[in-house]
């Protein structure tokens, strides 16, 4: 069993936590998007089985809850569902099969089908979920042609689960490997994988600075990547999601971004 199999065995409170904020968001969202008189389109790019086994709803339920409500309504909508894994894949075609709206479920790395995405951001709103199961299935530009949509006018909204605290572990074990001298090397090929991942190195002056606690280098990195992501969208909202209330260090951070004002609002 692989260990992404075994991660849906059970809803851990993290992910509990971060799917109550995906639903809690997409309400309003989708509200407000109906009124645009385009497709809604909503695209769930690490998209997991849809279902734990004990039960707990996964993203791809929680989204087609939601684009079968305005179907209902009569508003065009799709969701497109990206599964890799080959048995989490058959879990997820089956657990949707029951929702009469279009909707895809696809196999394979996501991105084979970021060309798609970026052409239904032509015809369509995009709500683009992307949760991946490792920092390294992630890196900063491999979405970037879709959200470049949002300077031709199209409307392109994100969540995405920055990996922070996987991502300075693993970028804290470079220092004995990757320093040359006092500074990374930076053609040390592990370096520049992290820099494809955050999308730059600016994560660096976090992992060399000794005296730093580490849940500040978790936030720095977190917000030196949502940083980045302003050069698509106008509003990026960083939170961190903890295992425990009282965690000092977060599991990981949701960055939000849109170029709506609207999604800047308090509650």
């Amino acid at each position: 069993m692989s260990s992404a199999t075994e991660f849906f065995e059970k809803k851990r409170a993290w992910s509990r936590y971060k799917d109550l904020i995906l639903d809690y968001y997409l309400k309003p969202y989708l509200a407000k998007v109906a009124h645009l008189r385009k497709p809604v389109a909503v695209i769930d790019c690490f998209a997991g089985p849809a279902l734990f086994e004990d039960g707990g709803r996964g993203s791809p339920l929680i989204i087609s809850e939601h684009l079968s409500l305005l179907h209902d309504r009569g508003i065009s909508v799709t969701g497109m569902f990206i599964e890799a894994e080959p048995t989490l894949f058959a879990q997820l075609d089956s657990n949707l099969s029951s929702f009469r709206f279009p909707l895809r479920t696809c196999q394979g790395d996501f991105l084979q089908f970021v060309d798609e995405i970026r052409e239904l951001a032509d015809t369509h709103t995009v709500f683009l979920y992307v949760d991946p199961f490792l920092p390294e299935q992630l890196k900063f530009g491999d979405l970037k042609s879709v959200y470049g949509k949002i300077h031709g006018g199209q409307s392109v909204e994100t969540l995405i689960n920055f990996m922070s605290t996987g991502f300075v572990r693993r970028a804290m074990g470079l220092r004995s490997r990757a320093f040359n001298g006092d500074v990374f090397d930076n053609q040390h090929s592990e370096v520049l994988a992290c820099n494809e991942i955050a999308g730059g190195d600016y994560w660096q002056q976090a992992v060399y600075d000794s005296g730093m606690e580490q849940r500040d280098r978790v936030d720095s990195v977190a917000r030196g990547y949502a940083k980045r992501l302003e050069e698509w969208f106008r509003y990026v909202l960083t939170y961190p999601i903890r295992e425990r209330y009282g965690d000092e260090q977060p599991k990981y951070h949701l960055i939000f971004g849109s170029r709506h004002p609207d999604a800047n609002k308090d509650g």
